[in-house]
C-alpha cells in the first residue's frame, strides 16, 4: 500500500516541524520543509499534488490559509483540513464556505488527528457518523480525487 502524502501549511515552524513528526509517526508521507505561506502552499500543491493539506488559517505572505485552501481546493481538487487556534464564529463562517472536509483545533490529540485524515482519505471506510463534525463538514463528494496514487517517499527525494 502506498503511503498517502500530506501537505503542511503552518507559519510556525516548530508546530509545523511537530505536526509533520506525528504524521509520520501514523504512518504518511510529509511534503519536507515547513510550508508558512499560501502563496508557498499553492505552488507546493501544484507540482506535487498531494493527497491531502493541513492548513493553518493565519499564514505569512499576502494570502491567508482560507483563501489558499479555497484556490487548492477549485484549482487542485485536493482536500483541505483546517488545524488552527482561531474558532471564532467569523473566521469559522469564512473557513466553512470553502468546503474544507475538517476543522481541527489546536493542539489537539493524534487520535483526533488520525481519525479526521481517515474519514478523508478513506470515506467508505470509515463510520461517518465516528467523528462528529465541528460545525458540520461539508461533503466529502466535492473531493472525489482524495484516493488517487501517491508520490513515494523515493520520489519526494529526487524532487
Amino acid at each position: 500500500m502506498v503511503k498517502k502524502l500530506i501537505l503542511v501549511v503552518e507559519d510556525n515552524t516548530i508546530v509545523a516541524l511537530d505536526i509533520s513528526r506525528r504524521l509520520k509517526r501514523l504512518g504518511y508521507n510529509v511534503i519536507p520543509y515547513p510550508i508558512i505561506s499560501g502563496e508557498a502552499a499553492i505552488e507546493k500543491a501544484e507540482r506535487l499534488h498531494p493527497d491531502l493539506v493541513l492548513m493553518d488559517i493565519k499564514l505569512k505572505g499576502k494570502i491567508d490559509g482560507i483563501q489558499a485552501a479555497e484556490i487548492i481546493g477549485n484549482r487542485f481538487n485536493i482536500p483541505v483540513i483546517y488545524i488552527t487556534a482561531h474558532s471564532d464564529k467569523k473566521t469559522r463562517q469564512r473557513a466553512m464556505r470553502t468546503n474544507p472536509l475538517g476543522y481541527l483545533l489546536k493542539p489537539f490529540e493524534d487520535t483526533k488527528l488520525q481519525e479526521t485524515i481517515l474519514k478523508v482519505l478513506n470515506p467508505k471506510e470509515q463510520n461517518q457518523s465516528s467523528i462528529p463534525p465541528p460545525g458540520g463538514f461539508l461533503p466529502e463528494q466535492r473531493f472525489g480525487q482524495a484516493n488517487k496514487p501517491t508520490k513515494t517517499a523515493i520520489e519526494l527525494a529526487a524532487m
